[in-house]
């Protein structure tokens, strides 16, 4: 199939030179930014170096994806696919991810998630020295974003014999009708 080249004034390299930057170099074959126009549902690669002495990152996006006004930027640094070493929960924030639980999130890992996920997951803490560790489950963002942590220990769920009435006041309980 051979493209036609849009109009002079109407292609992507016409319009939008930011994202002619990001055009990646080779995986897109002789297709260029001069081929295509800035609305095209055509995916094509593209390559951003967001750390100045990092990588490149690069992924596949439809043209009209990127040129909206509030069009897609690198996928990676918006959190929204992972890329392990950059944007995966153990990389960002290796203490929470140290507090994952180590069997009930089944073969998911926290090298497979970004810290603002909306996953919820099973996490483990020794909250007390010498005592069972408390197990619960709630999203990654609660956790990374809100700072939300043990609701055992800040009293949002009751274990007995830790933070029920009976463990934690015996007389008032003894009141209980």
């Amino acid at each position: 199939m051979t493209l036609s080249r849009p109009e002079l004034g109407a292609s992507l390299a016409d319009l939008r030179p930011d994202l002619v930057a990001e055009w990646h170099p080779s995986k897109n074959g002789d297709l260029t930014p001069s081929d295509v126009r800035i609305s095209s549902g055509k995916k094509v690669w593209w390559q951003k170096r967001c750390d100045p002495d990092g990588p490149f990152h690069e992924w596949e996006t439809a043209i009209g994806n990127r040129t909206k006004p509030r069009g897609s930027a690198c996928p990676f640094c918006a959190g929204q696919k992972i890329l392990v070493g950059f944007n995966d929960l153990a990389t960002v924030n290796p203490e929470l991810a140290a507090e994952w639980h180590p069997t009930k999130n089944g073969d998911l890992t926290p090298q497979q998630v970004t810290v603002n996920s909306r996953t919820s997951v099973w996490w483990h803490k020794q909250c007390i020295p010498n005592g069972p560790p408390h197990e619960w489950r709630t999203q990654l963002t609660t956790r990374s974003s809100n700072g939300a942590g043990c609701p055992i220990c800040t009293g949002q769920k009751v274990l007995a014999g830790f933070n029920d009435l009976a463990t934690m006041n015996p007389l008032l309980a003894g009141e209980w009708h």
